[in-house]
């Protein structure tokens, strides 16, 4: 695709969903238009779709540059994009946020949690890990994750979940304060909005 102007490539301005600065000097920006869901690549006047999806699928989607990549989540699905290619990842488990702190990328779910150094992934808080606290749940590829979180839904009462809550912050209270230390809120907040969807 020739590159142009945001607004010949079809820019609407009203329905930005995300933009993120990546470290090769381009902007990314997330859309949706009355033809589908769209990622514009660029800077200036020099801009591109490298993505689309038409209308009626993805609603909206998170980004955030991490290391050489722009990192975007999309439905619980984890992918980077580098050269104007979008890669789906294998991750632990379906990430509802994602965050980065001191060269470490955190996703986190309504039960679990990981840190990655953007080569392998480290799960640090789970409802998976047996009695020698060995994590027992396998990696997702992004077809299973889309699976889960379109086909299934998990239902907790208020105290099935407020015993679950109480379980995760004695693991969280248990690991090393300075790797923790932003990635608590973070992930209290999510624990916060699957309360809140169950109840």
């Amino acid at each position: 695709m020739e590159k142009g102007s945001l607004e010949k490539a079809g820019y609407p301005k009203a329905n930005t969903g995300a933009i993120c600065c990546g470290p090769d000097g381009n902007v990314y920006i997330f859309a949706k238009g009355e033809d589908g869901s769209k990622i514009f690549q660029g800077r200036k006047d020099k801009w591109e779709i490298i993505w689309s999806e038409p209308y009626g699928g993805t609603h909206s989607v998170e980004m955030l540059a991490y290391q050489d990549y722009i990192w975007i989540m999309d439905y619980g699905v984890l992918s980077k994009i580098k050269d104007g290619e979008i890669t789906p990842l294998d991750t632990p488990f379906e990430c509802t946020s994602f965050s980065v702190h001191e060269n470490l990328l955190m996703i986190a779910s309504g039960s679990e949690a990981a840190i990655s150094n953007g080569a392998e992934w480290k799960v640090i808080v789970s409802p998976h890990f047996n009695k020698n606290a060995v994590y027992k749940r396998k990696l997702f590829k992004p077809k299973e994750i889309e699976s889960e979180t379109r086909e299934t839904e998990t239902h907790l009462n208020l105290d099935e979940a407020a015993e679950r809550l109480d379980k995760v912050m004695e693991v969280i209270d248990s690991l090393d304060e300075g790797e923790m230390e932003l990635f608590r809120e973070i992930f209290i907040e999510n624990i916060e909005k699957q309360l809140s969807k169950d109840g």
